[in-house]
């Protein structure tokens, strides 16, 4: 009888596992376990010395509230080791939004260790949103959740070929939606800016801006949902996935059109107008590429059949 070990991967295997056995499924998981343990430990050490006066990152700002980081990181660490899906997202989440929060606050700093870090919570999602298709802890006993054998799920078509692009993109979104909204939509809501935007008489006030600014943020928000939702679809190999990216392809360009629209209208914002312009171009681009992927591609057919 074949013993069961860790999976020997090597090269790019190694920091992209396939997911397409139990095995594989279990590692890619362990990556997200390791991630979050160093989080929650680096952070506990970090916010710990600095209670006490040591401070070797100052513009990091560590204090007493970062235990509490430290704390959920940890209680995140210890789903993933039992392969929870939602401590894959919920680390992932946490972890953008904090390097976003850091990046905003103090600029951008260390992105290859970043990217080191979302990779791994990313393959956690993978791996735990596959060990749980496998049945779980029945998986390593060679049983599937209708009664079938484990090696039935190779019949599954897996994850590849186009849709390797499909999920960078997808992985991409709600990190380029929190940077939109923290750096270009928040700030507009701080009393000062909001004052001078909104009030008659100011320098800046146009009628249209108060309600442009929280069409756009009210927008990002429900893209971010959709985006995020997408992402759980996509690596369930949902068979709603399909039906939504397409209905995501074609909202986006939707919603920029409208946004450009407003915007020619107010004089004050008239050099953010090219930019927008070039974003619907993309968009309405992507989506002529990838609505006629979705509807016809056999692959997508065959991937997505949960």
């Amino acid at each position: 009888m074949e013993a069961r070990g860790k999976p020997r991967l090597k090269g790019l295997a190694s920091i992209w596992p396939s997911v397409d056995t139990p095995e594989g499924a279990r590692y890619a998981a362990r990556q997200a376990f390791w991630a979050a343990i160093l989080c929650a430990s680096a952070t506990f050490v970090f916010a710990l010395l600095a209670t006490l006066g040591i401070n070797f990152f100052p513009s990091y700002q560590f204090d007493l509230w970062a235990l509490g980081d430290a704390t959920v990181f940890g209680l995140i660490a210890c789903g993933l080791w039992r392969r929870s899906r939602i401590a894959a997202v919920a680390g992932l989440c946490l972890y953008i939004f904090g390097t976003i929060n850091h990046w905003i606050t103090i600029g951008a700093r260390n992105p290859v260790l970043t990217a080191i870090f979302v990779v791994a919570f990313i393959s956690g999602i993978r791996g735990t949103f596959a060990y749980r298709r496998f049945g779980g802890l029945g998986a390593e006993r060679g049983e599937r959740p209708d009664g079938g054998d484990a090696a039935r799920s190779q019949e599954e078509h897996p994850i590849g070929g186009w849709l390797i692009l499909v999920a960078i993109g997808l992985l991409l979104s709600p990190l380029l939606i929190l940077i939109n909204l923290g750096v270009n939509i928040i700030p507009t809501f701080k009393p000062e800016i909001w004052h001078v935007l909104t009030t008659p008489g100011t320098e800046g006030y146009h009628p249209l801006s108060g309600p442009i600014m929280i069409f756009e943020a009210m927008a990002n928000i429900v893209l971010l949902c959709l985006s995020g939702y997408a992402i759980v679809c996509f690596f369930k190999k949902s068979r709603s996935f399909p039906t939504l990216m397409i209905s995501i392809l074609l909202i986006l360009p939707a919603y920029l059109l409208l946004d450009l629209v407003l915007m020619v209208q107010i004089p004050m914002v008239a050099e953010a107008v090219p930019l927008t312009f070039y974003w619907f171009v993309g968009s309405a681009i992507s989506s002529g590429i990838w609505v006629p992927y979705f509807r016809k591609s056999k692959r997508v057919k065959a991937t997505f059949v949960h």
